[in-house]
């Protein structure tokens, strides 16, 4: 960092998925200012495809092939989706399914908990991948408070809950990140930067 931006250390941003993924890179660098999770799920992957399998009904003609994928891969035993729905051969392809194995293994409240730097939570209210809760639990985690975006979903956009009009949000590129989301992150850059 110090070669190129002449600071001493730098802030990781993930969003979604990326909240992990940053929390442990973060376990190993030491140059590391803060971390930012935006939209990060704070359980599990296991719990977290259940969660949101289950909030959607147009699932139900899929749910118990999708329930006992997740149950097998959590068990570190390979899936076979040759019978399945097409709807879920992309979300369990064999290619796919080390990498899942993996990765719902692991608890992200606990790999952020082992995190030696300020760490900063954005969450939106109207997001109906990542639930608030899972946004206060990594808090928790990291010993400070959520920032919780009243109106916004998963890609941070300002959305109803409605489902389907929710979702229509996210191929809105005319739609701007909400302004909230920026100065959350810009004042703890501020905060915490050396």
């Amino acid at each position: 960092a110090a070669e190129t931006s002449g600071q001493s250390c730098v802030f990781l941003l993930g969003h979604s998925e990326g909240g992990l993924m940053i929390s442990a890179a973060a376990k190993v660098q030491t140059n590391v200012c803060g971390v930012i999770l935006v939209a990060a799920p704070g359980k599990p992957l296991g719990d977290l495809m259940r969660d949101q399998l289950k909030s959607n009904p147009a699932n139900a003609p899929v749910l118990d092939d999708a329930l006992g994928a997740i149950t097998a891969l959590e068990k570190g035993e390979d899936v076979d989706i040759e019978n399945f729905h097409p709807a879920l051969k992309g979300l369990f392809n064999p290619a796919i399914q080390p990498y899942l194995k993996s990765l719902l293994s692991v608890d992200p409240a606990d790999v952020l908990k082992s995190v030696n730097a300020p760490a900063l939570i954005v969450q939106g209210e109207n997001d109906l991948q990542v639930p608030v809760e899972d946004a206060k639990r990594l808090a928790k985690a990291a010993g400070t408070e959520a920032v919780i975006i009243p109106g916004i979903n998963h890609v941070l956009k300002t959305a109803p809950t409605e489902r389907m009009a929710n979702m229509m949000v996210y191929n809105s590129p005319t739609l701007d990140i909400d302004p909230a989301v920026t100065k959350a992150v810009a004042s703890f850059i501020k905060s915490n930067a050396e």
